[in-house]
């Protein structure tokens, strides 16, 4: 073990000259690891020495790094690209041949101290030119969780949700993992950790997020980098681009290119996509000439790869890429897999659940969602009102008395001060759903009898928590068996998916607290609660639901005029944010309790898989 000094290693001088009398490598890192990295099966499912034959935007990614003028690299990807084996794999170089203090920050720091320990430390250990630089992972106060005290430099592991773990000491490279998680703010904190060295080096690393999100913006600012490949029959450069339609990075549509497949008895029997058949007829076409390639020829293609920056301006130090899934050769990304993938999140959006549609876009296309408002207007809304009266049903055929078989009615109600709000909505198990009736009430015991009166099940009942008299309106909920929603500003909830080892977002996450009944002798009761994300939710009513691109969402022709007013009561609206982004946000424009209560009916729709469910695997 050296001696150590402020932390420090301090080398013998036998060390300085081994050191000095071996010249860093001339290679490019690309090669450089190639020569000597080995993948250990519990890091990937490849394993033994990297090959970068079929990888062209690592190879570009690493080229950019070897280039010394470069300061901040952002990477825009699409997930399970490999990017953060990539950035491991830099760093290895870096502890041989270039040393200088490392911060490896990902978005939580349990989850990140876990990826190291899984990812991170047996690269370090597979690596021979590293391991000889490595003390002993028996070596408690060198190679911690949080900490490795190489022979050459330290790197410190942490989690970006602490503002305390982001202050302290300098660091000359800074890894960003999983910017698209991170709390908006934390990379501007991370970035004054850099101020004092003279060439530092950010890399930042994420699954597309939202428009104008802090990783796009970093993004924008860089060199837009593409990833293009050369048709081998008319040699037209062009982007690795799924569709023709106009996206947030490619803002003119196309008359043709990207991945196609015919539409005919074959792939869609009876209206009905046949997901097999879709992959066998699914093919790329090139923009220009119009060839369509087999996926047999993508390794082919992906050969001619080259980078293609689309913002010359940007200063020469900052470089970013955005990584779609058609560039990797993985069995998972075939043209076909991609059109299926599409074609199953478009399903889910005509059943109201919009989360496919935006993981395909973000975490398969590398691109970041936009969900381009489309609110209606009054006459719009009441043009599109169901043939039916305020207050009636869908009745069974057989009984007109009854509801119609499979279907469910559900209260959602928002406390006033003085008054409470309420929508009752009928909702089939397909999606479709239609406003039985609405209204306000003076207080929860009216609301009580109002569910007794038209047969409610209590689990059927749901109101939200915000207001006053907190405490007293949670017993009553505990004592009638309702459920209670929390609004939140939040743009979404992380769920960790721990089988599959990955987060995904969604509107809303179930939480406990206590509703204030019990005593110290007795124990505390506690109630589970469900926050939802105002943001999210508002997307999918005026986006999704309102106006009719998901499943059938009804009003009644007489519906009254204080619902429609309250529920256009909300409006979408954009600013442009000190740094110079973008923002896009939902305001309130006038009273919108009624919209507040349909907002809660798509929430408990989507909480009992009514409306996030795909029809069909």
């Amino acid at each position: 073990m050296p001696k150590m000094q402020n932390g420090n290693p301090v080398l013998t001088f036998e060390q300085i000259l081994r050191e000095a009398a071996t010249p860093p490598s001339t290679l490019p890192t690309w090669q450089w690891i190639e020569q000597n990295v080995y993948l250990d099966p519990t890091m990937s499912d490849f394993s033994g020495k990297v090959r970068f034959d079929f990888f062209p935007a690592a190879k570009i990614f690493f080229n950019h790094l070897d280039n010394p003028r470069t300061r901040k690299a952002t990477v825009m990807k699409c997930s399970q690209s490999g990017f953060t084996e990539n950035a491991i794999m830099f760093l290895l170089r870096r502890v041989k041949e270039s040393p200088v203090t490392t911060m490896w920050v990902g978005a939580n720091a349990q989850k990140t101290e876990e990826d190291a320990k899984k990812r991170i430390w047996p690269a370090i250990e597979n690596c021979p030119a590293v391991t000889e630089l490595s003390p002993p992972p028996e070596d408690r106060e060198r190679w911690t969780k949080r900490l490795i005290m190489f022979d050459s430099m330290n790197l410190m592991v942490r989690g970006s949700e602490s503002r305390m773990a982001l202050q302290g000491d300098p660091a000359g490279l800074i890894i960003c993992d999983e910017r698209r998680e991170w709390k908006p703010g934390r990379i501007h904190l991370l970035r004054k950790r850099t101020r004092s060295k003279i060439h530092p080096l950010e890399i930042s690393i994420g699954a597309a997020g939202k428009k104008g999100d802090e990783l796009h913006a970093d993004w924008m600012e860089g060199s837009q980098t593409f990833v293009h490949f050369t048709c081998t029959q008319c040699q037209h450069s062009q982007p690795w681009r799924f569709g023709q339609d106009e996206t947030t990075l490619y803002p003119s549509a196309r008359a043709k290119g990207g991945v196609v497949w015919e539409t005919n008895d074959i792939t869609k029997p009876n209206g009905v996509w046949n997901y097999d058949e879709v992959k066998k007829a699914t093919r790329y076409e090139c923009e220009n000439c119009g060839h369509r390639f087999h996926n047999s020829e993508k390794l082919a293609l992906l050969k001619t790869s080259h980078p293609f920056h689309r913002n010359p301006s940007a200063l020469p130090h900052l470089f970013s890429l955005q990584v779609p899934a058609m560039v990797l050769p993985f069995t998972e990304t075939t043209w076909g897999d991609i059109a299926v993938e599409f074609l199953k999140a478009n399903d889910a959006k005509k059943h109201g659940d919009i989360e496919p549609m935006i993981a395909f876009v973000t975490e398969t296309l590398g691109e970041p969602w936009e969900l381009r408002n489309e609110k209606q207007t009054e006459r719009e809304l009441l043009d599109r009102c169901g043939d039916y009266q305020f207050g009636e049903m869908w009745t069974d055929p057989a009984n007109a008395k009854l509801p119609e078989p499979n279907t469910v009615l559900i209260l959602t109600v928002d406390r006033q001060l003085l008054h409470v709000v309420f929508v009752i909505r009928q909702w089939r198990k397909n999606g479709e759903s239609r406003l039985v009736t609405c209204g306000v009430k003076p207080s929860m015991d009216e609301i009580r009898e109002l569910q007794l009166q038209m047969s409610i099940k209590n689990k059927c009942v749901w109101a939200d928590d915000g207001g006053t008299l907190a405490a007293e309106f949670r017993q009553n909920c505990l004592r009638y068996g309702w459920n209670v929603l929390k609004g939140e500003d939040f743009e979404h909830f992380t769920v960790q998916d721990k089988e599959q080892e990955k987060s995904y977002r969604q509107g809303w996450r179930a939480t406990e607290f206590d509703p204030g009944i019990g005593t110290t002798q007795q124990g505390r009761a506690t109630m589970t609660c469900y926050l939802w994300s105002n943001p999210w939710f508002k997307d999918k009513l005026y986006n999704i639901f309102m106006t009719g691109k998901g499943p059938l969402w009804q009003l009644p022709k007489d519906v009254p005029p204080a619902y429609v007013k309250e529920i256009m009561g909300n409006e979408w609206r954009e600013k442009t944010r000190n740094d110079g982004r973008i923002e896009g946000y939902w305001h309130e424009s006038a009273a919108d309790h009624f919209a507040d209560c349909e907002l809660e009916q798509l929430v408990v729709a989507d909480i009992a898989g009514i409306t996030r469910v795909l029809p069909r695997a």
